[in-house]
Formats: C-alpha cells, structure tokens, sequence
C-alpha cells in the first residue's frame, strides 16, 4: 500500500458514495411518486366507472318506477271509465223501459183519438200495397279455377293468365 494518499482523496470517495446515494434516493422517490399517481389515477377511473354505474342503476330504477306509475295510473282510470260505462249502461235501459212504456199502443190510440181528435180508417180507405222483392244475385267475370293454389297465388296466378 502506499501511504503516500492523502486523506482529503478517501473523502472524496464516501462523497462520490453520498452523491451517488442520493441520486438513487431522489430516483427512487420520483418512482415512488409516479406509481402513487398512477395509483390515484387508477383510483379516480374506478371511482368515476363506481359513480357511473350508480347513476345508470339509479336512472333504470326511475325509469322503471315511471313506467309503473303510469300503469297503475292507466289502470285507474280504465277502472274509473268502466263504473262510468256500467251507470250509463244501467240508465240506458232504465230509458228504454221508460220508452216501451210510453210506446205502449192502447196509450198511443188512447191520446191520438181523445187529445187529437183522429179516429179509425174506414174499410173503403185502406188501401193494400203489394211489395214484391226479388232476391237474386249477378256473377260477373266467372273464373274456371283449373289450378291447385287458392288464396293469394289463384289471384295472382289469375292476374298473370289475363
């Protein structure tokens, strides 16, 4: 060994050795602070997917619940509209019987002859009508339907052959 080195030499050496340390340290404390962001990175994502998904779910619930108020209120109002329907149908035929019974004949001639002063027709003024109806039915176009469709294919097949 030669002891012709001076001191001052060694301590450049463990300065070299503290310099080079604290590189590394402030390397290892800028990865570490990346991989903290990264990290509240990743978590801002899932936290912004987590509330996203809320509010999906709590949209499909509302909407869900509308639809549903909406029938429950549609229902009510058919519910509503069939007591109408069933008063007006019970006061159509408390109107009808009140009709035959104003209709009834006796009571027709009855006023036709005391209120209005009319009486029967004689034998000589009536007079008979002879209504005769034919009921007869014209076939025009007749077709022969010589092929084994019907329906829709006879109609067109019809279509095409004329």
């Amino acid at each position: 060994m030669n002891n012709r080195t001076s001191s001052a030499e060694n301590f450049d050496i463990f300065e070299d050795i503290r310099i080079v340390r604290e590189q590394k340290n402030r390397e290892l404390e800028a990865k570490k602070r990346q991989i903290m962001q990264e990290k509240a990175k990743i978590r801002a994502k899932m936290r912004m997917k987590s509330i996203c998904a809320i509010v999906v779910v709590f949209a499909l619930a509302c909407t869900v619940l509308y639809r549903n108020a909406v029938i429950i209120q549609s229902s009510s109002n058919v519910t509503k509209l069939q007591g109408q329907l069933e008063d007006i149908k019970s006061e159509n035929v408390k109107k009808e019987l009140a009709l035959e019974k104003s209709v009834d004949l006796t009571y027709v001639e009855e006023v036709a002859t005391r209120k209005l002063g009319m009486k029967r027709p004689d034998k000589f003024q009536t007079v008979y009508v002879d209504v005769k109806q034919n009921n007869y039915a014209e076939v025009k176009n007749a077709v022969k339907n010589d092929n084994k469709f019907t329906g829709t294919f006879s109609v067109i097949n019809y279509d095409i052959l004329n």
